[in-house]
């Protein structure tokens, strides 16, 4: 009777964080082509904050992450709280310097948007964009990323696509959600430019 027990609370704890996970606004795009785990999308127009931090991923991830999520609590020009969105979005600018972004409420515009009161969050609109992405679930371990990364690449380059070299790692969920129930992405933009 015990085990009954604790296996409908696991299964209620799961459910749970699943729909509070699904429940976060995500960044909205048309699907041009799907090939089982990999999609071709369209993605509009969208206003980014954006944090760049020098060191290893993992480091700057987490410091930028600090940054963007109290921008968003309100400690911005208007005291706005804004609502969080996913993906969290990781690219790697040069050697040593990672830029992380919060994607803004998909009906907000770049005037709406609140000004950061902290000089190193910064505002910027990205325009409509063609993106190739590869979606898995697990952890976001280096090895993970790689294994995924590596797969897109083989995709694209068998179906003679152009890509931008530098990928962007897309995490949906929080810490928390168990790694089987995680939405992570690796992503190319897709073109020359």
């Amino acid at each position: 009777m015990r085990q009954i027990f604790w296996n409908i609370l696991a299964v209620t704890v799961v459910i749970t964080l699943f729909n509070f996970v699904m429940a976060v606004q995500q960044r909205q795009y048309n699907v041009i082509e799907a090939h089982d785990s990999i999609e071709l999308r369209d993605y509009q127009q969208v206003v980014v904050a954006s944090v760049d931090v020098k060191g290893d991923r993992q480091t700057a991830a987490t410091a930028a992450f600090r940054l963007l999520f109290r921008y968003i609590s309100g400690h911005n020009q208007s005291a706005t709280k804004i609502a969080m969105t996913a993906p969290v979005a990781q690219q790697q600018v040069d050697e040593k310097l990672w830029r992380v972004s919060f994607f803004m409420p998909a009906d907000w515009t770049f005037e709406q948007v609140p000004r950061a009161l902290d000089s190193r969050v910064k505002l910027e609109v990205v325009k409509q964009v063609n993106i190739a992405a590869i979606q898995f679930s697990g952890r976001s371990s280096q090895s993970n990323l790689d294994k995924h990364k590596i797969k897109l690449e083989k995709f694209l380059q068998q179906h003679n696509h152009v890509y931008q070299q530098n990928p962007i790692y897309a995490f949906y969920n929080a810490p928390y959600v168990p790694w089987f129930l995680r939405r992570n992405e690796i992503m190319f933009i897709l073109g020359d430019d």
